[in-house]
Parts: C-alpha cells; sequence; structure tokens
C-alpha cells in the first residue's frame, strides 16, 4: 500500500461521492426502518436506502423500493425468519450474523434459492444490513462517467488534490453511519493508490485500534503489512489487493493471509476490490472490502480433517454405510460398498442400489424401505447383496433418521453387516436342536426297551440293578465317544476298545485286527450295545472268564463295490467249553435286534468246543475306501 505525504487526519467523503463509492461496493448495503403498529410492535420494515449491487441482486431499482415495505417486496423475509431476525436486532441491539444462509424468494419473475452471509446491525429504530451470495458472485453494472462527475482525487495535480481533500472533508452523515457501522471492512484509495479512508471494521481486521492509530502510522503502511495466499507463499506487493485492483482487476473473495510484521497479528481476510475511474477515463477511486474469515477458514479446516476423519472410519470399518436424505435418495456409501458391489456411485445413487438386490426379494425391501421413509421409523431388513463376482451374501441392515433441533428428519444414516456366516451357524444350530431332540427320544427309547427286556430276564432287583447299570454305562460311553469326535462318527477300532478294554486287562488277551471304518454316529450306538452284549456273554459264560481265555476279533470290507459290506468276526478263543443252549437269552436277542433292525445286517453264531465263533455283517454306508486288511484307508457306515 502507498502512503499519502499528508499526515492530516482522514478526509471525509461528501454524499455525491459517497453514493459512488457504496455504488461500487461488491456487496450488498441497505439501510431499513421500523413501521409499527398502534401498540409500538414492529410489523414491516420501509426501505431507505439500498446500493446498486442490493438492486441487482432483489432484480427492482432504486425507485421501485424507496419508501416500500420490505416484506411487500421480498415475502420470503418472513417464511425464512430473518424478518423475526431483524426486529430482534432492532429490540435488543445485538447484531444478526449468519454464514451461508439459505434464502427463497421471489426475484423478478422467477422464484429462486440463493446463498448469503449476512451482517445485520441496529441503525436508529431500524438496521443497517450487509449481504452478499456465496453461492455466486454479484457484479454490479454502472456507467461509470456518470458516478463521479467531481472525481475523487485528480493524480495529475497534487494541488487539485488537496482542494479535493478539503471538500470532501464536508461528508454526508447518513452515508459516514453506514461507513462506520459496516460489518465488512471497507478502505478507499485514490486514483494513486494512496489511502484515503478505513472505516471501523477495516481498522480492527488490520490490527489498528483508531483512525489516529493509522495515521500515526501511515507513512510506513507498506512495510507493517506481509501477504501470503493461502499455501503460505509471500506475495509481492503488485499481487496485493489494492495493486491488483488499480490496476483495474474486479475480484470478489480474494483469499490471502495477512501479518501486521510490528504486532505479530494474524488473519486469513477475503478481499474484494473495483476500480472507478473518471470521466477520462484515468483512475479515481479504488475500492476494497475485506472480511476476517479466519474462524471461518479454522472452522473449515476443522471440518475437513473431521470430514477426513469420518471417512478413514467409515472406509475402513467391516460394514458398508450409507447416507440419503430425508426422502431416501441414497447419496453416499463408505468404501467397503463399492469395493464389494463393483458399483461406482452414479450407478447406485438414488434408487441405484436395487441393482444389486436379489430378485426375489427387492420388492419386499423396497415396500419396507418406503415405509421407513415415509414414517420416520428406523428400518431393519435382513436380505442378499450380489457381490461384483455374482455370488449373494445376507446381510442384516438398518438405517436411523437424523433429525434437527425440532425434530424434522433431514437425514438418514445406514448400515449392511455381513451375517452370511451368523446366518449358516444359525441353520446348523437348528439342524444341530433337531438332531438333539431326534436323539434323546431315540436314546430315552432304547433305554424303556432295555429296561423292560432287563426286566423280563431277571429275577429280583438287585440282578436288574446290576444288569441295567451296565448297559447304561455302555450307552453313556458310547456316547462320550462320539462326542470326542462332535458326533461325525466313531472308529470301529474305538468301539471295540472302549468297550473291551475294561473288561480284558491283558494285552495278549485280545487281538483286533481290520482296516480303519468310521461308523456314523447311529450305527456306531448299535454297534457298541450289540458289542456290549457279546463282552457280557463272555465274560460271564465265554472265554473272558477263564484265566487263559481270549478273544480275536477281525473285520474287512467284501462285496462289490455297489454293494459293500462289513464282516466282523467274533471269536472266543481257549475258553470253558460250550454248549448251544435251548432258549435263546436277553444278550443274543438284543445282539441280533441290533444288527438286524438298526444297521439292517444279519447274525450267525457257532457254538465251537474253545468258545462261541459270531460272525456279524452290515451294509457298508457313504464314501471313501476301506483299506485291505492291513491298511489304513477310512470309511464312514
Amino acid at each position: 500500500m502507498q502512503h499519502s505525504e499528508d499526515p492530516s487526519p482522514l478526509p471525509a467523503f461528501t454524499a455525491r461521492d459517497w453514493q459512488a463509492a457504496f455504488d461500487h461496493l461488491p456487496l450488498c448495503v441497505g439501510i431499513y426502518t421500523a413501521v409499527r403498529d398502534a401498540r409500538g410492535h414492529i410489523v414491516d420494515f420501509r426501505v431507505d436506502y439500498v446500493n446498486e449491487a442490493a438492486c441487482q441482486n432483489n432484480k427492482l431499482t432504486r425507485d421501485e423500493q424507496l419508501g416500500r415495505r420490505l416484506n411487500d417486496l421480498l415475502p420470503g423475509h418472513r417464511e425464512s425468519g430473518l424478518f423475526g431476525a431483524y426486529c430482534a436486532v432492532v429490540d435488543t441491539g445485538c447484531p444478526f450474523i449468519r454464514r451461508s444462509f439459505p434464502y427463497r424468494d421471489l426475484y423478478g419473475d422467477r422464484v429462486e434459492s440463493r446463498i448469503f452471509d449476512i451482517h445485520v446491525r441496529k441503525y436508529g429504530d431500524g438496521f443497517l444490513a450487509t449481504w452478499h451470495r456465496v453461492d455466486g458472485a454479484i457484479h454490479v453494472e454502472r456507467e461509470d462517467s456518470d458516478l463521479l462527475a467531481d472525481p475523487v482525487v485528480d493524480a495529475a495535480s497534487a494541488a487539485s488534490a488537496r482542494e479535493d481533500i478539503a471538500r470532501i472533508r464536508e461528508g454526508h452523515a447518513q452515508f459516514r453511519a453506514i461507513f462506520n457501522q459496516m460489518t465488512e471492512g471497507l478502505m478507499l484509495f485514490d486514483g494513486a493508490g494512496e489511502l484515503l479512508e478505513m472505516n471501523p471494521a477495516a481498522l480492527a481486521i488490520h490490527g489498528f485500534e483508531s483512525a489516529e492509530q493509522l495515521n500515526a502510522h501511515i507513512h510506513a503502511l507498506r512495510s507493517l503489512l506481509e501477504f501470503q495466499d493461502l499455501r503460505g507463499r509471500v506475495l509481492p506487493h503488485r499481487e496485493w489487493p489494492m495493486p491488483r485492483a488499480l490496476r483495474g482487476e474486479v475480484f470478489h473473495r480474494l483469499e490471502v493471509q495477512a501479518r501486521r510484521i510490528d504486532t505479530g497479528k494474524t488473519w486469513i481476510g477475503s478481499y474484494g476490490g473495483s476500480l472507478v475511474c473518471g470521466p477520462d477515463g484515468k483512475p479515481s477511486l479504488v475500492i476494497l472490502t475485506v472480511r476476517d474469515v479466519t474462524a471461518q477458514k479454522q472452522f473449515e479446516a476443522a471440518l475437513a480433517e473431521s470430514e477426513q476423519r469420518f471417512r478413514t472410519l467409515a472406509d475402513n470399518m467391516s460394514q458398508f454405510a450409507w447416507m440419503a436424505d430425508e426422502k431416501g435418495w441414497i447419496f453416499w456409501y463408505n468404501r467397503r460398498w463399492y469395493d464389494y458391489t463393483g458399483t461406482t456411485l452414479e450407478q447406485m445413487q438414488g434408487w441405484g442400489w436395487k441393482k444389486v438386490h436379489h430378485p426375489d426379494h427387492v420388492d419386499r425391501v423396497v415396500k419396507r424401505i418406503q415405509h421407513s421413509w415415509d414414517t420416520g421409523e428406523p428400518w431393519e431388513d435382513v436380505f442378499p447383496l450380489r457381490s461384483q463376482d455374482g455370488d449373494y451374501r445376507w446381510f442384516l441392515s438398518r438405517a436411523l433418521p437424523i433429525r434437527d433441533a425440532d425434530g424434522k428428519v433431514v437425514r438418514w444414516f445406514g448400515t449392511n453387516t455381513d451375517v452370511t456366516e451368523q446366518r449358516e451357524h444359525e441353520n446348523k444350530l437348528r439342524m444341530v436342536m433337531a438332531e438333539l431332540n431326534h436323539r434323546v427320544k431315540n436314546t430315552l427309547a432304547t433305554i424303556d426297551a432295555i429296561a423292560q427286556q432287563t426286566l423280563d430276564q431277571v429275577d429280583d432287583l438287585d440282578a436288574f440293578r446290576a444288569s441295567f447299570s451296565a448297559r447304561l454305562r455302555s450307552m453313556a460311553a458310547a456316547h462320550s465317544l462320539l462326542t470326542r469326535t462332535e458326533w461325525r462318527g466313531a472308529p470301529l477300532r474305538d468301539i471295540l476298545t472302549t468297550e473291551l478294554s475294561a473288561r480284558v486287562t491283558t494285552p495278549d488277551r485280545l487281538q483286533l485286527d481290520g482296516p480303519e471304518i468310521v461308523i456314523n454316529p447311529n450305527a456306531a450306538l448299535a454297534l457298541h450295545m450289540a458289542v456290549h452284549e457279546l463282552a457280557t456273554n463272555a465274560s460271564k459264560y465265554g472265554s473272558l472268564n477263564a484265566p487263559e481265555g481270549s478273544l480275536r476279533i477281525t473285520w474287512q470290507v467284501t462285496g462289490p463295490a455297489d454293494a459293500r459290506q462289513v464282516e466282523l468276526i467274533w471269536k472266543e478263543v481257549d475258553g470253558p467249553p460250550v454248549k448251544e443252549p435251548r432258549t435263546e437269552g436277553f444278550g443274543c436277542k438284543m445282539v441280533n435286534q441290533v444288527i438286524e433292525y438298526q444297521l439292517g445286517g444279519a447274525v450267525e453264531r457257532v457254538f465251537e468246543p474253545d468258545g462261541v465263533r459270531c460272525r456279524i455283517t452290515f451294509p457298508l454306508a457313504g464314501t471313501g475306501h476301506a483299506a485291505d486288511h492291513h491298511g489304513t484307508g477310512r470309511k464312514t457306515v
């Protein structure tokens, strides 16, 4: 900034000069006086002054507005709540300042929605308002030649300039009041770039407590300031706001970082600038406006950081996440959604998400979610979504409404959680519970049958207790064996050793030989019961009742591939002499019933002199293979 050689106080403008200056401002200015009813209540505001930018913004001439009621001209003031805010300013004296205020009204012959920054301060029995659009700049169009019949400063003649300074000290009170009360900083320079006026708002922004303090530094003003762009590059003087405007550049929001070198005060200023030329076409007046947007920039930076944190969280969470407006139009998804579906926002926004829903479920989903959009009720549903590979997985989906202070829904936030494994586990659990129920019923039925048949075979309670308890213990052992394999089946060798290990304590008295075969759970229980009965008879009457007796059990898989069978040979050796009984005992009956009815097999007994030989056969079910006699192949039956 250049400075004047005249150390006298800054001059004041005439009404004509003020009018020209305000009409070249890149922001709207208006003065309004309260219109009150008989009880003193404010019912409207009368338009006392509007500058050219306000006229162009309102699409009304100055004559069409002056003296008219504000709400008659622009009824959107009542609907938007601005009228009530103006009344509060007049009644309380507290300023009203809003950033990015949405406003909708009739401009010319059509209704438009705009966004403004608004500053309102009490002025007499009314208010002074400045505002400007932040969704599109307002361009002030006027002929320069008829604005300043008397140019402010003729840079070609220093003497003429001093005469003009003396003349403009007699300013008009109204414009001076506007100048001083504007919340926007306003600076006026002559055509040579020398500072003429700086209103209180501009003084405060630039770190001066008063005009007198500014006057004390006027000769060193340029050396007191430093400007940088928002990236931190120090700007040469030619790129400062005033020199750019003096060259004829018109700008509305030139944002720069500024610093007072002497005091260290820093701020971010949003500068506007325009140039006024006199009748001879030479620069006569440079108008700069400035707003301190430091807090706004800090807020934007904090908001950007918060948004980045939100995106980092949202894009790395395990669930899909999305947001919709109050009507249910989805406008954002997190990265997880796109990674899974292989889609883009353009494909998915709005109702595009239906494309990745299963056709058997999409109508149901749409109906339920539309109900929530219409009523504001939280939404929850479970449905399959198609991945980019074409596979479907199940998702638990929820959405909650986000409401404003008045309880109105302004947004929806939703998530989709993959529950495919959970559903599979639940299905397995249901199957297990059904299987458990079936097994318990079968077990109880088996116990009941054992109890009845045991009662039929014994003569006293003690004998019943001993026989029945032994059979229950055998069943319990079989269940324990299956529990260790999670009821997937039991190896045939383990079934035999589980039952016989407690009866045969000398290893050489028991020989087991055969391939590894896994028996399915139901067959394992049945076979375990049969082995228990055979072992019980051997302990009472057979080889396991003799000191030198032994037991040899072999098994193999026989038969063609489509009708393979397990053949098990139970041979008692060196036991007491045996002969075929006249009647069949309970144990033999139990073995026959178990093998024939539960396994679909057959039992053959031969009572040889040195011990019983029992041949048991039953079908080999399932898949896999059995090894040879000494192999390790596995087969489930």
